[in-house]
């Protein structure tokens, strides 16, 4: 194989895909705060966004109530990860439906991966640095769909062709 990398075989190969309900949210800069300790030396270091916490434990509740018991435990293998994001309607038509349409606007789509990744790790895959492949896409719902996040992940091998 080469690379120190085993392939997958017939019982490591996993695909896992799950709902996160809900507005997605994108992963913000933590803030630096300096304390003094008891001590009496300061202290730095960055503090982790309320809103980061709460949407890593949407993500996670989500990951651990839909995907069976079996798969619940971290990969070490090569790993393509989707995450497509669905806000809400942007503005409802009176007759008819509105059909999807691209979100380009904030938060950005690395933001969005960051968040998904931060909250699965150590839970889906040992590291994030076992992602060979992460995408995103930000869309809005069509009209009468709920907003949500919907996170595929598997395990890839071999490089084929016409993905290089």
């Amino acid at each position: 194989m080469g690379w120190g990398v085993t392939a997958p075989t017939p019982t490591t190969h996993r695909i896992i895909w799950f709902t996160v309900p809900g507005i997605p949210h994108g992963k913000t800069a933590g803030k630096h705060i300096t304390r003094k300790a008891k001590s009496g030396q300061l202290v730095s270091g960055k503090a982790l966004n309320p809103k980061d916490r709460s949407w890593y434990l949407r993500v996670q509740h989500a990951a651990s109530t839909q995907v069976p018991p079996e798969l619940l435990r971290p990969i070490d293998l090569p790993l393509r990860l989707i995450v497509v994001a669905w806000w809400p309607c942007a503005r409802p038509l009176k007759r008819g439906t509105r059909p999807a349409e691209w979100k380009a606007t904030k938060p950005d789509t690395k933001n969005i991966l960051a968040g998904v990744e931060d909250a699965l790790e150590g839970i889906l895959f040992t590291n994030d640095s076992r992602l060979v492949d992460s995408r995103c896409l930000k869309l809005y719902a069509p009209q009468g769909e709920p907003a949500r996040t919907e996170v595929h992940l598997r395990t890839v091998w071999p490089i084929e062709a016409e993905e290089i």
